[in-house]
């Protein structure tokens, strides 16, 4: 589906450009979560604590009785980072055994609920470069693939889909007021889906 994706917007483009095949064959490629799928290796804990509260903002103005206990649960994880400077590194902060039960339930619940391995959340991506983005944030992923990018002018090194690039950038979000956030959250997840599926809609059939 990526891949037919990254080929639309060469041939939706009233240029002559074409797709890349001969670049494509040259790597081995994977996903690539946008949002992390494990934050529990967040190098830091201001890093941590903008995920968690992003979701949180998120749950709180869902109108759904079951997500009040993982609001409250969200709530407690928060305090137990309070006072522990930003760049401290999260593996460095001393919790309670049942404040890192809590962590990684609250974690567990939110990447099930909000789907994290879902296509909303994912973009191609070559397996070198992939591993090289690691566990970091959005706002560093997006850093980094973007320095690849365009310091790779003739493509030479690896090539990075154009949908790719647009994706870690928000092109394909509508609130501008989220674009500068340092998260891909769940407006930008569902905005992203919106638009593959608007641009792959004549490959699927009427039931």
């Amino acid at each position: 589906i990526l891949l037919l994706f990254n080929m639309m917007k060469f041939l939706n483009n009233t240029s002559n450009n074409k797709f890349p095949f001969d670049l494509y064959r040259k790597e081995n490629w994977s996903v690539e979560h946008i949002t992390p799928q494990n934050p529990r290796e967040f190098k830091d804990v201001g890093s941590f604590i903008k995920w968690l509260s992003s979701f949180k903002k998120y749950f709180d103005s869902q109108e759904e009785a079951e997500n009040d206990t993982l609001v409250s649960q969200l709530n407690e994880v928060l305090d137990s980072y309070s006072g522990h400077e930003e760049k401290q590194l999260i593996t460095k902060v001393k919790l309670e055994s049942n404040e890192l039960v809590m962590r990684d339930e609250v974690v567990e619940k939110i990447t099930s609920s909000l789907d994290l391995h879902s296509i909303s959340n994912l973009a191609l991506l070559d397996r070198n470069t992939n591993s090289a983005l690691g566990n970091l944030t959005f706002i560093e992923k997006r850093e980094k693939l973007l320095k690849i990018y365009y310091s790779n002018v003739d493509k030479d090194d690896v090539y990075i889909p154009e949908n790719t690039k647009d994706v870690f950038t928000k092109a394909y979000t509508s609130n501008n007021e989220s674009i500068t956030d340092e998260i891909f959250g769940i407006k930008d997840m569902e905005d992203y889906k919106t638009h593959l599926k608007l641009i792959l809609k004549e490959f699927y059939k009427d039931e």
